[in-house]
């Protein structure tokens, strides 16, 4: 358990949480003093503004802690909120809770729309808040309905306030590559590559032990039958992980067939090399990105759970589009429904706690815009499966 703790607060100084609860505090810190110039603070809760929208960018751990101390801190600092009455303790325990019940339903339900979680919070907020207020004003003896109706009716812009501008702020990060704190983005980009290479090195020696083999088999064979596959045909296998997909194409493959299997874990290709031995296989332990000299040289790619974890997704399709010979097919796939995967994603490491999987339509849109017929798509409790020919 103390382990588990001291896990769990280390993760306020991984840098991206440094980052966002160093740029939306400044801002809690900054906000008030303005809005306070023009006596339209208690009117618009300039505070909460930048301490709610954190919660939607950071774990659980470190949205809660800032979003508490922050306005004991500027309480000390600048006043306001002023500790008598004890307006920053009613904020703090107000904000805490609400920026910590929006971190974990977003890290719970990442592809929730921010309104669904953002609305009910706010007025959970506000009645927590105005609660506070009521037993204080009771406590110091003052009319405590008026008091905590007061507030109330105060804080009303402040809540329209937030619900129209924190989705807009989480809608504009996400164009600008989901982080408005990166100055580098191709850089950015190797450092994710790496972790995420990292990531996979750490868990390769555990991966089939997560597996029912048998059954996954028998799941690969009944896919690659549907597929189409011809026992001559080059396969690009991207994700290849520890061999298991890789091993179910070679046995429906002649000895003229080929596979190239690439990932951009070092040891998940090891444990692979070690499990299927066969000089039809091309081993590659790189990024799919880096792998432009393959031009019209696959009649069938394949990205089995691996597609949430191409950095770049635009650019992906159209290279995959380029190694294909024409008439190629692509398959994106996976066995568990999008849900399922998303979850597990936000719920594992940092590493891939982002690397979500978008609902198959806009998939297929990416993909016919880069020039794919898309013939298939399956997106339900079953799987996921876009399956789209190169014209």
């Amino acid at each position: 358990m103390k382990g588990f703790i001291f896990l769990q607060s280390t993760s306020m100084l991984k840098p991206h949480n440094i980052a966002y609860c160093s740029v939306f505090g400044a801002a809690a810190m900054l906000l008030p003093v303005i809005f306070h110039v023009f006596h339209l603070g208690s009117v618009f809760m300039p505070m909460y503004l930048p301490l709610v929208t954190l919660a939607f960018f950071v774990g659980p751990v470190p949205a809660t802690l800032t979003a508490f101390l922050l306005p004991l801190v500027s309480g000390a600092m600048t006043g306001m909120p002023p500790f008598y009455p004890p307006i920053a303790f009613i904020m703090s325990i107000e904000l805490a809770t609400m920026c910590g019940i929006i971190a974990l339903v977003r890290k719970a339900l990442p592809e929730i729309n921010e309104l669904i979680i953002l609305i009910p919070v706010l007025f959970l907020g506000r009645c927590i808040g105005i609660g506070l207020i009521y037993l204080t004003a009771v406590f110091m003896k003052l009319p405590a309905t008026f008091v905590a109706g007061a507030s109330l009716f105060s804080g009303w812009p402040g809540i329209v306030l937030m619900i129209a501008a924190i989705p807009a702020i989480i809608r504009i990060s996400r164009l600008v590559g989901h982080s408005n704190v990166r100055t580098n983005s191709n850089d950015m980009r190797d450092q994710d590559k790496q972790t995420t290479a990292e990531y996979f090195d750490s868990i390769a020696s555990k991966w089939d032990s997560w597996e029912d083999m048998e059954s996954l088999k028998l799941q690969f064979d009944r896919g690659l039958k549907r597929f189409g596959l011809r026992p001559d045909e080059h396969v690009l296998d991207i994700g290849c992980g520890t061999g298991n997909l890789t091993a179910a194409i070679l046995c429906q493959l002649s000895q003229t067939g080929r596979i190239t299997a690439v990932d951009i874990s070092g040891r998940m290709i090891e444990i692979a090399q070690t499990k299927v031995k066969d000089s039809r296989i091309h081993w590659v332990c790189d990024s799919i990105e880096h792998m432009t000299i393959y031009e019209n040289v696959f009649d069938r790619v394949i990205c089995y759970s691996v597609w949430p974890h191409l950095m770049n997704s635009g650019i992906v399709a159209r290279l995959i589009q380029s190694m294909l010979k024409p008439g190629g097919k692509l398959h994106i796939w996976h066995l568990k429904s999008r849900e399922a995967i998303n979850k597990t994603h936000a719920r594992a490491s940092e590493a891939i706690s982002n690397h979500l999987l978008a609902p198959a339509c806009q998939t297929a849109a990416l993909l016919e815009k880069t020039g794919f017929i898309v013939e298939e798509t399956i997106d339900d409790d079953s799987g996921y499966l876009i399956s789209a020919r190169k014209v």
